[in-house]
């Protein structure tokens, strides 16, 4: 609604100055256009002259690094090159309002933590509005200042950065024991996924010294062999782990009745996280990590100190991610 894509079925929404928008991958891009075109067509929906895009022209090119290939049409583009020149595109041709979901994650860490340097720029040194939407904490809390926190698309907080991360925080706890696929995905290669204890209870709150099991039931709708990926994040999304079952012992998996579902286990074990809150992210690929599926924030628990980790201290006496009991003295 803010990039006047839809509109409003009550209410309304004001605006005042331009908006740029980088919402996914390919939005706003004409496919058959080449890379040169594409700019200036954004800068012409902006209401920008062609003189005032040319002025930014170099700018552009240079940030999103695909002068080799501008006069390509982006649709032979990959997504991290799309993702580079759309962001370059919106980022430079000085709009008083940029609109950036969660599309970065496609790019690779260098370019993300460039386009985050030239956001803090856009919003500090040029004064203009940045609305960065996001579920990683890290990022949120590095780049802004003020936050909403938008709950099953009510309004659930507004309020200083921190504050809006506790809350979010604290609103994911206890909601995520099971994840199932939406229903409108066409061909959803992860079916479902389970967290539980030992004893197969369905729970999202894990005592420090107990193992986590996570279930991942896939549907593999090539008939190849797919890589399964989880990354643990902690309450402010800082990355703490991610593994995949290409670490797995090769008996380590079962199959369901079809032969094209599979059940996955993943086993967090035994004092591998100190107490806290955490979310885990899933990604499916095949193995030359061509990307099938991301979920972000699949699941959510808390890991909880119980009893003492030695004679002399607790768990509080210790500071770090991952709790003092993992490493194996001899």
């Amino acid at each position: 609604m803010l990039s006047r894509i839809t509109e409003p079925t009550t209410g309304r929404v004001e605006l005042h100055g331009r908006v740029a928008s980088l919402l996914e991958v390919g939005t706003g891009f004409h496919p058959e256009l080449t890379g040169r075109e594409n700019i200036y067509l954004n800068g012409a929906i902006l209401g920008m002259t062609r003189r005032e895009i040319k002025a930014k022209f170099d700018e552009i090119v240079d940030f999103a690094e695909v002068e080799k290939f501008l006069d390509t049409p982006v649709k032979r583009y990959s997504s991290g090159m799309y993702v580079r020149l759309a962001f370059a595109v919106a980022a430079h041709l000085e709009p008083e309002i940029l609109v950036v979901d969660e599309v970065l994650a496609v790019g690779d860490a260098a370019f993300q933590k460039k386009c985050l340097g030239k956001m803090g720029d856009v919003a500090e040194k040029e004064g203009r509005t940045v609305l960065f939407v996001s579920h990683n904490m890290a990022t949120i809390k590095t780049l802004c200042s003020k936050g909403i926190h938008l709950k099953e698309g009510k309004l659930s907080s507004q309020n200083d950065i921190e504050k809006v991360i506790n809350d979010y925080s604290n609103t994911q706890q206890g909601n995520q024991v099971i994840y199932l696929a939406n229903k409108v995905q066409e061909t959803p290669y992860i079916k479902k996924i389970y967290i539980s204890q030992a004893d197969n209870t369905r729970s999202n709150i894990f005592a420090m010294d107990q193992p986590i099991i996570i279930e991942i039931e896939t549907k593999n709708h090539r008939n190849n062999e797919l890589v399964i990926g989880v990354v643990i994040r902690n309450s402010q999304g800082m990355l703490i782990h991610h593994s995949s079952n290409e670490f797995r012992d090769k008996n380590a998996y079962e199959l369901t009745n079809n032969s094209l579902s599979r059940i996955t286990k993943c086993i967090i074990p035994p004092y591998a996280l100190s107490s806290g809150q955490y979310s885990a992210d899933f990604v499916v690929a095949e193995r030359n990590y061509e990307l099938f599926e991301k979920i972000s924030d699949a699941l959510t628990f808390e890991v909880e100190f119980t009893g003492k980790v030695s004679e002399k201290t607790t768990a509080n006496d210790w500071k770090g991610v991952c709790a003092p009991g993992i490493l194996l003295w001899i």
